[in-house]
Order: structure tokens, then sequence, then C-alpha cells
């Protein structure tokens, strides 16, 4: 998916968990997302 839009990792995480959020029950819209540093592949 990152590749075929112009949002970042993070702006796809988000907008993914919000649509869970709407549709799950035990859900609720209070994210907490960890950003973990990495290399990028050489």
């Amino acid at each position: 998916l990152l590749e075929n839009t112009n949002l970042s990792a993070r702006e796809i995480v988000e907008r993914s968990l919000n649509i869970a959020a709407d549709i799950c029950i035990y859900t609720n819209h209070n994210l907490r997302i960890e950003e973990l540093d990495a290399e990028p592949n050489e």
C-alpha cells in the first residue's frame, strides 16, 4: 500500500486504526502508535 499512495507509513497506520475503531465494539479511538527508527535497505 505504501508504494501506491502519497501517504506516509504513519498516516496509513492512523487511518487503518481509525477504520478498525469505527467497526469494532472493543476498540476506541484512543490510539498509541510507536515508531521505530530503521536504517534504509541497501
